[in-house]
């Protein structure tokens, strides 16, 4: 009888997308808009369209890409409050476009796909997925699969600290719990508690120094690998400044224009823009930490931090940063490498994401999967980022070496989805499914590791081997997908 119901619940799309962040709203426009298409299904694990900026709810959360260069061309944006928007403003942009375009009727939220796998007999998907709120499982079809996970989508949890789980299970019982910091817990007060921040990334940096601004929080954060920082003063545009934008002719893309060329140069000016960040960072940080927060790599090898208040905030008396390794998550706090251990009220993670493989099981032609495909390569590879050979139908947005560590992902999303909408065009008429020569993503791999230089160590997925996954900035390789 289950079985019975489960096939009635059986549904056939053209399209479907997993992912409901700006990926897979920037997708799902695409294929009403341009393709008329609108049999498509969208599924995301959470309650609404948003995606990063849905989950990354923490204290100080916002971009660190000037507002003009996050949005596509396709959908300028005028309003924007400030040169780098909060959470809640770039949620609100990316729901408005959902809503504008009436994405949610396409949409299966609290819905995570568990797998896809490519049947050669019905030149389709079979997609299983699962409610996350009830564990129920159900299988559904489409022609082609567009994922649109992110990049910033799954937590990683440190690998060797001993009591700590791949999920994030662990004996720790202080009073606020551990967490990652893209799974914020708004119900913990931090007032009078200790807590501890493991990872100074992108995340950290921000919300640090709204968790400090109490005096009566103490913070520790522990940081291992130091990160270069950009100073970029989140200014307010001016009424007037907007209403330009809003009003006259092309006066938004030629300010759009200025942005990217301001924040975009050649080699050279990055050489002497690392030598201003070292002595802006002396100039702010404290004396005693000069050290401990001077990168021993260049500058281009990753994506510099926007410095909101972090520097700064470092001279409070109640903040603390250190360099220890830890060993092990206990329940009382964290044990040391020296066999010292440290109470905590609050454990919480910014130790980045998941990255270079994929976030749900794929299989293409023969039942290969896509990870095990991707290790038998020594790397993840995809022909211009977007379709892997073996896997028919199926295509990938902000895939393998296509994003720049200094620039736009909606940038680069834009510019796969374009392409994606090129293969579509002819592939929704009547025709046999296209399967990619191997060899073309092979051609193109040799080019875009060439420039990785002393960044080899830097940004590489879980797969050994393996060629920097997030291309080195000024590069233009988004654009030549």
């Amino acid at each position: 009888m289950t079985n019975t119901l489960l096939e009635e619940k059986e549904s056939r799309y053209d399209v479907a997308i997993v992912g409901a962040g700006p990926g897979g709203v920037m997708m799902g426009i695409a294929l009403k808009e341009q393709l008329g298409v609108h049999d498509i299904r969208i599924y995301d694990k959470s309650s609404d369209f948003g995606g990063t900026w849905l989950d990354n709810s923490y204290p100080g959360s916002a971009s660190d890409t000037p507002a003009h260069f996050y949005t596509p061309t396709t959908h300028l944006n005028p309003h924007w409050s400030r040169t780098f928007p909060p959470q809640s403003e770039l949620l609100a942009y990316w729901r408005g476009l959902a809503s504008q375009y009436s994405l949610h009727t396409n949409a299966s939220f609290f819905t995570r796909v568990v797998h896809a796998s490519w049947n050669a007999t019905t030149q389709h998907y079979d997609i299983e997925i699962e409610d996350v709120r009830t564990g129920e499982r159900r299988q559904e079809h489409a022609k082609f699969v567009v994922s649109a996970t992110g990049l910033v989508s799954e937590p990683r949890y440190p690998e060797g600290i001993q009591g700590l789980g791949q999920k994030g299970e662990c004996a720790f019982e202080g009073v606020g719990g551990l967490w990652h910091s893209a799974r914020w817990r708004h119900d913990v007060d931090f007032h009078g508690r200790k807590v501890a921040v493991i990872g100074n990334s992108a995340s950290a940096a921000q919300f640090v120094p709204c968790l400090s601004a109490d005096p009566a929080t103490h913070v520790v954060n522990f940081c291992r690998s130091p990160n270069w920082f950009v100073y970029g003063a989140r200014h307010r545009y001016p009424p007037a400044l907007r209403w330009v934008l809003a009003h006259v002719p092309l006066a938004l893309r030629i300010f759009r224009l200025s942005v990217i060329l301001i924040n975009y140069g050649r080699p050279i000016w990055h050489t002497l823009r690392q030598k201003d960040l070292t002595a802006y960072m002396k100039r702010t940080a404290p004396a005693k930490y000069h050290q401990q927060l001077t990168p021993n790599y260049p500058m281009t090898c990753r994506r510099p931090i926007l410095d909101a208040g972090y520097y700064a905030c470092l001279h409070r008396p109640n903040v603390e940063l250190r360099s220890n390794a830890v060993r092990e998550v206990t329940k009382s706090g964290l044990r040391f490498e020296d066999g010292t251990e440290e109470a905590f009220d609050v454990i919480i993670l910014s130790t980045g994401f998941i990255t270079g493989r994929s976030l749900f099981t794929i299989k293409g032609e023969g039942g290969v999967d896509l990870d095990e495909f991707w290790k038998s390569e020594g790397r993840p590879m995809a022909h211009r980022g977007v379709c892997v050979p073996g896997f028919p139908n199926l295509f990938l947005i902000a895939g393998p070496n296509t994003v720049t560590r200094n620039g736009s992902a909606i940038f680069t999303h834009e510019v796969g989805v374009d392409y994606i909408v090129q293969l579509l065009t002819p592939l929704l008429r009547p025709s046999p499914s296209p399967s990619l020569n191997p060899a073309r993503p092979r051609r193109r791999l040799p080019r875009l590791q060439c420039c990785s230089g002393a960044c080899a160590r830097r940004r590489r997925s879980s797969h050994s081997n393996l060629p920097t996954v997030v291309v080195p900035c000024g590069r233009g390789d988004g654009r030549e997908l």
